[in-house]
């Protein structure tokens, strides 16, 4: 059967992963190693960096709740708009038109993160994304009669998902923590996003059922709006790491070695 042919070829894709897996187990760590690994939870124990965990993954898991949620729940979003007579060619229509909404917002992303810094944009993102929420949420029922109106604000807020977190979250540990945690703080930040993702496959849909889409939009855009101002009180400047809070034309600039500022201000957190 199709379900057997699945399964089949998802247990072969494990196969090269159990032999590295066999390959480095037993493996012995060398001595440069054992140091860094040393030195790197000895930089764990810091209170900043956890604070900056806060910032880096507590904003990466509100971003997946929202656009994991809406994005599985988009298909349901636009038979409600248009309702259940649409064909199913003219359906698929305009789902490809909403998903085609993230091409041009992730290309002017890319330029803006380069152009004002990562933080900056992540916060703009943020507040960008929670008012398309709040704005669909409070026209959507005065707009009950013109699906047309609804369905562009709706393809505005893809749109808004797309430009600003949706790069930002994946660049800021890199950015804020220092290299020998930055790896492993980064993953904390990615495990967190996917925990964000979890809750927003399951969030949606019984909010609609039980308050109706212009609640889950008001809510979706409460938590959106969390995202910024966290953003803004967790994520700072770190000597240590790339200066995320200034645009490109600042950043790479070259700075003196010993700048007294820079090293007050990083011994600072």
């Amino acid at each position: 059967s199709s379900q057997a042919q699945w399964r089949v070829l998802l247990a072969i894709g494990a196969v090269p992963t159990i032999f590295i897996l066999y390959a480095t187990v037993n493996q012995e760590e060398n001595a440069e190693f054992r140091e860094d690994q040393s030195t790197t939870f000895e930089l764990l124990k810091q209170p900043g960096n956890w604070k900056k965990l806060i910032g880096t993954g507590g904003t990466w898991l509100i971003y997946d709740v929202v656009y994991y949620g809406t994005s599985l729940f988009s298909p349901t979003i636009i038979v409600k708009i248009f309702g259940k007579h649409e064909t199913i060619p003219k359906q698929a229509w305009q789902n490809i038109v909403v998903s085609a909404a993230g091409i041009p917002a992730i290309m002017l992303g890319i330029y803006c993160q380069q152009r004002f810094g990562t933080k900056s944009v992540q916060i703009a993102g943020f507040v960008f994304i929670g008012v398309v929420f709040m704005l669909l949420g409070v026209l959507w029922k005065p707009l009950d009669n013109s699906p047309y109106s609804v369905f562009g604000i709706y393809i505005l807020l893809l749109f808004s998902l797309n430009w600003g977190p949706n790069i930002t979250t994946f660049i800021l540990p890199a950015e804020v923590y220092q290299p020998k945690v930055r790896s492993t703080m980064n993953g904390a930040s990615a495990a967190l996003g996917k925990l964000g993702a979890v809750i927003g496959t399951f969030m949606y849909e019984p909010i609609a059922e039980e308050f109706g889409i212009p609640v889950l939009m008001i809510v979706a855009g409460t938590i959106s709006l969390i995202g910024a101002v966290l953003t803004h009180f967790t994520i700072r400047h770190d000597s240590d790491a790339t200066r995320l809070c200034y645009p490109r034309d600042v950043l790479y600039q070259p700075a003196s070695v010993n700048d007294p500022e820079e090293e007050k201000e990083g011994n600072e957190f």
